[in-house]
Parts: structure tokens; sequence; C-alpha cells
């Protein structure tokens, strides 16, 4: 079992080959979205209604996963927004990832670089 009870075959991320031993960050990361899943949720809805509006204007169809964070926490000083939890930024494209990989209309959406960590 991995930090929280979240054993590290509960959340399917990355991108590529996955490590024998997760790292410390990818644990936090399957920690928080398992305690947090309405954070992809709301990422993912953000996410899809940037698209929609890039493809309207005739503009590239690439997003910045940090642009999509930021984007949530602006919104979240909104009266109406849904009460999410702080993102880490170190979590920012573990995100990116798991959209790609889960969500077949984001999955060309994002640059992926190599996981350091």
């Amino acid at each position: 079992m991995a930090a929280g009870g979240v054993s590290v075959a509960q959340v399917e991320i990355g991108w590529g080959p996955r490590p024998t031993d997760p790292s410390p960050l990818e644990l936090r990361f399957q920690t928080f979205h398992a305690e947090h899943p309405e954070v992809f949720d709301h990422l993912v809805a953000v996410a899809r209604e940037k698209l929609a509006a890039r493809r309207r204007r005739g503009r590239a169809l690439r997003l910045g996963a940090k642009a999509l964070v930021e984007a949530v926490r602006w919104h979240e000083d909104d009266d109406d927004a849904p009460g999410l939890p702080d993102i880490d930024n170190s979590l920012v494209s573990r995100y990116a990832r798991l959209m790609a990989r889960t969500c077949p209309d984001l999955e060309h959406v994002f640059e992926m670089r190599e996981l350091n960590s």
C-alpha cells in the first residue's frame, strides 16, 4: 500500500512504461486524486470548454496543463465555484497525463515531456 492507503494499482496514470517503484510524487498524486476525484472532473470540463473555444476561433488545438489549473484557481474566486481543494503545482503534469490517457478527445492536446520524478 502507498501513502494514504491507496495502492499503486488503484490509479492508472503516467505516459509510457510505469516504473517498478513509483516515486514519492507519483504516490502523492495517487493519494490526492483518490481523495479528490472532483478535481480531475473539473479539470477535464475546463479543458473541453477551452478546446471548444479554440476550435470555434480556428486556433491551435493545444492546451497548457498549468494554464488549466490556473483557470480553475481563478474560477475558485467566483461565488458559484465548486470549492475544490488546493492543487499543488507539482501534480499538474500528472493530471495532464491522466487526462491524455483516459479522455480520447484530450489525448493529443498536451505536450508531454519525460518524467524526472
